[in-house]
């Protein structure tokens, strides 16, 4: 796969974040207070923090699924925290490439179907079918997956789902992925073998951010940033 393009300064900056929750009898849930990180290109950090900490909705945040209540939130030296929601989605789908932790793909279709979901439109149009086609058997290819093309969520294991969610989020070429527990339910083999995975994305000039308490995550990161 080919290099992405570069930016300068960090390709995600979060500065001063806050984010509280109202809960049902009226009070507010502090969940992030002034929290700040930065992820710069060809970077693989991890977010580590026990259970509860705020990982994932730091993550949410950065992705901007999440509104903060307040403090700055760069893609790539843009800001994009006061933006609206559709400029927010279309600059997200070039940027930013998300993988829940669950992974997050369709039952009902392919693991080749789900790599192509980002190849269609807002308005659900194909761009172009062969060209989709193409791109989505490139990147199961890139994750060691060509085997698995025509296979069903159910008929693959966890880390191979694992894998082919991370090659969704890598089908618009985006240079930030982020990532959200990706070895949680895997076995120390699936785990380093995602790690690995993850290491060459960022090799190819990407930042990658990765949420995870798992050990074979935290060894193989350039960098943890605790969340307390």
């Amino acid at each position: 796969m080919s290099q992405v393009d570069r930016a300068p300064g960090p390709m995600l900056e979060l500065t001063d974040i806050h984010l509280s929750y109202r809960l049902p009898g009226g009070e507010p849930l502090d969940v992030l207070r002034g929290v700040d990180l930065a992820v710069g290109e060809g970077e693989l950090v991890c977010l580590a923090g026990r259970s509860g900490s705020g990982k994932t909705s730091l993550l949410y945040v950065a992705t901007g699924l999440i509104k903060a209540d307040s403090g700055s939130i760069k893609w790539l030296g843009d800001e994009v925290s006061e933006l609206g929601d559709e400029a927010l989605v279309g600059l997200r789908r070039k940027s930013i490439g998300f993988v829940f932790q669950s992974g997050g793909l369709i039952d009902l279709l392919t693991a080749q179907e789900n790599v192509a979901l980002p190849g269609y439109s807002e308005d659900g149009r194909r761009a172009t079918g062969a060209e989709t086609r193409a791109r989505a058997e490139s990147l199961l290819a890139m994750v060691d997956l060509s085997g698995r093309a025509r296979h069903f969520p159910a008929q693959l294991s966890g880390g191979e789902r694992q894998r082919v969610a991370v090659a969704r989020a890598l089908f618009n070429n985006p240079p930030l992925l982020i990532v959200d527990e990706p070895t949680a339910s895997l076995d120390a083999r699936s785990a380093e073998r995602m790690v690995s995975l993850l290491r060459d994305i960022r090799d190819q000039g990407r930042a990658v951010l990765v949420a995870s308490h798992d050990e074979h995550v935290l060894h193989g990161s350039d960098r943890v940033v605790g969340l307390d």
